[in-house]
């Protein structure tokens, strides 16, 4: 409870400061560019993990090196369209996962009804019921809300303001 006090404090500063900041603004460094003024793999990561931490509420900004604006926006968007494309392939795939999971589990069910008398295998079903019904909750709930967590990034950074340098 020692820092109980400071950390509201900080906690109070810090939603001030980010209450202030007009957008989520991400710069970039000529070492995210090679030496055709492309933006390399690494400098896309780099764009993509920082995304993570901004929130969805505020428009996004990319601040580009002055002389490296030309071609940015085409090779960013290059990047993404794969990215997206497998991210909602995969979207696709764990909801027909979590689907089947649930229809196994509610089969294992009405097999469960059917296995009264055998009391052994009654509790296996249980058992198997609950595991399926676990595994289509995991993958309906947890996997695809975060898949299209994904999705929502990449579409900012497609979607984002993209500022030079020389004119910020």
């Amino acid at each position: 409870m020692k820092y109980a006090k400071q950390f509201r404090e900080t906690k109070k500063r810090l939603r001030e400061y980010a209450a202030l900041s007009p957008c989520g603004s991400i710069p970039l460094k000529e070492s995210d560019f090679d030496t055709d003024g492309k933006l390399t793999l690494e400098g896309y990561i780099r764009l993509k993990k920082a995304t993570k931490y901004l929130g969805f509420r505020k428009d996004l900004a990319l601040t580009v090196p002055a002389g490296y604006a030309e071609g940015f926006s085409s090779k960013l968007e290059e990047y993404i369209a794969h990215e997206f494309v497998a991210t909602e392939q995969e979207i696709k795939a764990t909801q027909r996962k979590g689907v089947l999971l649930f229809l196994i589990g509610i089969a294992v069910f009405g097999v469960i009804n059917l296995l009264d008398e055998a009391r052994l295998l009654y509790e296996i079903s249980i058992v198997a019921f609950w595991a399926f019904t676990w595994g289509a909750i995991s993958h309906l709930f947890f996997e695809v809300p975060s898949l299209k967590r994904t999705v929502i990034r990449l579409l900012r950074l497609v979607n984002a303001n993209v500022v030079h340098a020389d004119a910020a």
